[in-house]
């Protein structure tokens, strides 16, 4: 099943076209949509792809400023919406899935696939729920995008270890934006994941045009076929970021790496409210050094910084 967790405010994946000829499927509860992707209070949407493959998209948290019209939704982790929920609602629908196809076949661990994509907030639900689902014994691959779970959070919410995943890409901003200063946009600190990619995208990051690699395009799920490693925008070697979909380049030694820490320290000397968001970076990378996650062993290849 492919479990679709978009950003705070969102209902839907950025990009995301409904498709005529997906059917409605059934959710926790024995509640049954009447209508394809009919849409809950909650903004959660269920469907299935052609009726094969079950697909679940449930929004980020949607709490706003209160006010006689709620204004700025996704400001809040809150409502039903809310990490908490949404990890609920994620593993409940998951469980759902598990156990038809266990009655199906009471040997069928192995050949359960579950896929999740996830964004900001909602990436923060995404960690927990891959590391859940996994904890079932089946196969998870995910992609996560800038997750960053907000003030007043503890515990996995700010930091986790995705290492038991079959496949995985995280994606950081390397500068979210003036307006993302750490005391409210501090990134979760997410170690073990297969693939780094470091972004001088804003928020949104490459969640919905994804990034060009060796002139081929990678979106979505697809990133998970690019060779584990370290990567990072080519602005990083003077190339250009005016570009709505960004080059990104392999860091393929640990000497380009360790040169990458030193660039990071001074990157971040004039980005005062950002400075702890470039030490929750260093320290994902020092431990994916540390752990082989990245793969960084080939001296053959030369980089010029």
């Amino acid at each position: 099943m492919l479990l679709e967790l978009p950003g705070s405010g969102d209902h839907v994946w950025r990009g995301k076209s409904l498709n005529s000829s997906m059917k409605p499927i059934g959710i926790c509860k024995q509640e049954v949509y009447l209508e394809n992707a009919a849409v809950m209070e909650n903004g959660e949407i269920v469907w299935s792809e052609n009726g094969q493959t079950p697909v679940l998209t449930i929004a980020g948290p949607q709490g706003g400023i209160d006010g006689p019209i709620e204004i700025m939704k996704g400001i809040k982790d809150t409502g039903p919406n809310s990490i908490e929920h949404n990890i609920e609602t994620g593993m409940c629908k998951i469980l759902d899935f598990y156990a038809s196809k266990k009655r199906n076949n009471p040997l069928a661990d192995t050949d359960i696939l579950v896929m999740i994509k996830s964004h900001s907030r909602n990436a923060v639900a995404g960690t927990q729920i891959a590391n859940r689902a996994k904890a079932l014994r089946v196969k998870v691959e995910a992609v996560f995008f800038e997750p960053v779970p907000g003030p007043g959070h503890t515990g996995e919410d700010l930091k986790t270890d995705i290492s038991g995943l079959d496949e995985s890409t995280l994606v950081y901003s390397l500068n979210p934006g003036i307006l993302r200063p750490d005391n409210i946009f501090l990134p979760q600190e997410v170690i073990g994941a297969k693939r780094l990619i470091l972004s001088y995208k804003d928020h949104g990051v490459a969640y919905e045009k994804g990034v060009m690699f060796e002139n081929k395009l990678y979106k979505g799920f697809s990133l998970n076929s690019l060779q584990p490693g370290l990567y990072i925008g080519d602005f990083y070697i003077g190339g250009s970021n005016s570009s709505e979909t960004e080059n990104i380049i392999r860091l393929p030694r640990i000497i380009d790496v360790l040169k990458l820490m030193q660039n990071l320290d001074k990157y971040y000397e004039d980005r005062l409210l950002q400075r702890n968001r470039g030490d929750i970076i260093k320290n994902v990378i020092n431990t994916g050094l540390t752990n082989r996650s990245y793969n960084i062993f080939d001296p053959h290849v030369n980089l010029t910084v």
